[in-house]
């Protein structure tokens, strides 16, 4: 009993005949459908994952880019610092020999030359330090506030030697923090 027949040229199609042509045209739809969702997940769960891998290298170098503007950072620091404490001696010594040997006006006149000389280099290293550190930070306040002991102590040899000593040791112990961070990468 085909009541729904679809003329077909000549022939008739029955809907008996019809039904297996319906089902291959849903299940057509259906894996279309399917695979358009799949690609859609898909292609969210490719730009997830792009955004996470673009932040992650956003991260690194901006890392990168910080651990090694730090380390340029230590290096530079480093070098100020010893060639303050090398011009600080200098001017220790003279100091203490121009007392004991300050006979002649010649020998006074050579002792504020030299002097005349190395007063503004270490003021100017001085102050470039300052400039470089975090008075934030009590590491680099006690750093410091040591490398200025010394520079307000010539005279005193001894004195002048255990301010030298401990200038060193805070440095060392700010340096070694520093380098510690550069290695964190933080």
């Amino acid at each position: 009993m085909d009541l729904f027949c679809v003329p077909s040229g000549e022939s008739y199609l029955t809907l008996r005949d019809a039904i297996p042509l319906i089902v291959q045209v849903i299940s057509s739809v259906g894996i279309i459908v399917a695979v358009w969702l799949g690609f859609k997940v898909n292609v969210k769960a490719m730009e997830t994952s792009l955004r996470a891998n673009i932040e992650q290298t956003s991260q690194q170098i901006r890392s990168s880019r910080v651990s090694t503007n730090r380390q340029e950072w230590i290096n530079s620091l480093r070098l100020k610092i010893a060639e303050f404490v090398q011009v600080a001696i200098q001017i220790g010594e003279q100091v203490n020999q121009s007392e004991n040997n300050m006979n002649s006006r010649e020998q006074t006149q050579a002792f504020l030359r030299q002097k005349e000389a190395l007063v503004p280099a270490e003021h100017r290293l001085l102050l470039e330090i300052e400039l470089m550190l975090n008075p934030e930070k009590p590491l680099h306040n006690d750093l410091l506030g040591k490398l200025k002991d010394i520079k307000d102590h010539h005279r005193d040899i001894e004195y002048g030697r255990g301010r030298v000593t401990a200038a060193l040791n805070a440095a060392k112990t700010l340096l070694k923090q520093e380098w510690e961070r550069v290695k964190d990468g933080v």
